[in-house]
């Protein structure tokens, strides 16, 4: 599906030449959005039990138990389910493993590639859920061309939905701003132009995930700035 318009986020490509399926911001965001999943997976294993992050859960009010366990952590953290994006849950909320494994399969199906178990109905190993989303990763550009607007639109939504959870799960306040494009010029005159998105309260640095290029904290204004002057 070809369109000057995003089929994520509505922009309009100003040089009228079709995009393939939504912008580079978009593509950039939903990248990052999954590759942080398997590392939240890994990191909500220690904070299911209350008092992890000194808080108890309670059910239904005041009087009743606390938990044995934190709910929003525990979703996170639950088997693959099956069904199609968005699919019925727990309240509606989505486990890591059922939004990944639903977007692996949506993939194979629009994009003719031949099924792989997904691992439906278990709690996955970390190694399952980096291998997921790699699959995601790799392909996702393929399918924003072959899907239809609505079903992207909806696999990136559920996608940058489901990080957002696990962010705050974590107890992170914060979320991922955008800096700018890389301005990391090679040897031959060409700038890179990665999407830069960092935590401005976590992160120290923030490195380039296609030229390598590490950027300190102290470069953060100035890489915002010269992304705003690019974008004017």
């Amino acid at each position: 599906m070809k369109s000057r318009h995003c089929a994520v986020c509505g922009w309009a490509s100003r040089d009228g030449v079709d995009l393939p399926g939504w912008c580079e911001r978009c593509r950039a965001r939903t990248t990052a959005d999954v590759a942080d999943l398997p590392e939240f997976y890994r990191t909500l294993d220690t904070l299911m039990v209350p008092g992890a992050t000194g808080e108890q859960q309670r059910v239904g009010g005041s009087k009743s138990p606390p938990l044995p366990f934190r709910v929003d952590p525990a979703n996170l953290r639950g088997p693959a389910t099956a069904g199609e994006l968005p699919g019925p849950d727990n309240g509606g909320a989505l486990s890591i493993a059922t939004v990944l494994a639903a977007t692996r399969l949506a993939i194979q199906d629009v994009c003719g590639l031949t099924p792989m178990r997904l691992g439906v109905g278990r709690h996955l190993t970390g190694a399952m859920i980096q291998a997921d989303a790699a699959f995601v990763i790799g392909f996702l550009p393929r399918y924003a061309e072959l899907a239809e607007a609505d079903a992207l639109k909806g696999a990136v939504d559920i996608l940058h939905d489901t990080r957002q959870r696990a962010w705050h799960a974590c107890g992170y306040g914060a979320h991922k701003v955008y800096l700018g494009p890389c301005p990391y010029t090679d040897p031959t005159g060409g700038m890179c132009g990665r999407e830069l998105w960092i935590d401005p309260v976590m992160a120290d640095s923030v490195t380039c995930r296609d030229c390598g290029t590490r950027w300190d904290r102290r470069y953060f204004l100035w890489l915002r700035r010269i992304g705003q002057e690019d974008s004017a």
